[in-house]
């Protein structure tokens, strides 16, 4: 790889990865016979480093709530199964999250379809995001949450071939409501020699040097959900 080359992937990599230090270890759990309530999601703002396909792909997600639907307990989304998330902030603030497997559809606010649930419950986890402090938020706030997927071969719900990732719309590739559609602005950053589709339709980039940016707006839904794909030229 050109010196160059790896320069830039180092830079990609700390401007996603770089931003609150640390990554704090997650309290993982198990079935519990707590209510949880999915976010309510206005739009998401996503940022992708899809800069070395062969390692890793990084992710952060700035979701815009409204505080009359946030709770203090149970406030929760589903991410893909392979994803590693490293740090949740509300509103600026570093908070915890727990992580839950094999939670009953009944145990949803509003309880969700269980067809829905039984078709992605394998493809996902449940996170939990554990905050008290609502009173003090605005009106309206952002929820960020930074993770990343380790690219391997044995991967369970991401499809990985020579030079090309696939992530299935249905396999919630970003943290997403199951009981409606999303609005999202999306940037991907790269190198130079990878390309980005959605749903088999390659985006428009820009480049400067070795570096191309792709940036898209779309709405999401669980009727059509939208494939991502990053795959080598």
């Amino acid at each position: 790889m050109k010196k160059i080359d790896l320069l830039l992937i180092i830079i990609l990599l700390l401007s996603i990865v770089g931003l609150t230090g640390q990554a704090k270890e997650i309290d993982f759990a198990t079935q519990d016979s707590l209510r949880f309530k999915l976010l309510p999601s206005l739009n998401h703002n996503l940022r992708i480093n899809a800069a070395n396909i062969d390692k890793s792909i990084f992710f952060i997600d700035d979701i815009t709530l409204s505080k009359t639907d946030f709770l203090s307990k149970g406030m929760s989304t589903f991410l893909n199964v392979n994803m590693t998330v490293t740090d949740v902030l509300v509103n600026g603030i570093p908070v915890s999250v727990k992580e839950y497997t094999n939670v009953p559809a009944a145990n949803f606010d509003p309880i969700i379809r269980l067809q829905a649930y039984i078709d992605m419950k394998g493809k996902t986890k449940l996170y939990e995001l554990m905050f008290d402090d609502v009173e003090s938020l605005p009106d309206t706030f952002k929820v960020n949450i930074r993770y990343y997927v380790t690219i391997v071969d044995s991967l369970q719900s991401i499809n990985v071939s020579i030079g090309k990732v696939t992530i299935a719309g249905d396999s919630f590739w970003y943290p997403r409501n199951l009981n409606q559609d999303e609005n999202l602005q999306m940037t991907v950053k790269t190198i130079d020699k990878i390309m980005v589709s959605k749903s088999d339709t390659d985006l428009g980039f820009t480049q400067s040097g070795y570096m191309r940016a792709f940036e898209t707006k779309f709405t999401d839904s669980l009727e059509a959900p939208v494939d991502i794909s990053f795959r080598k030229e």
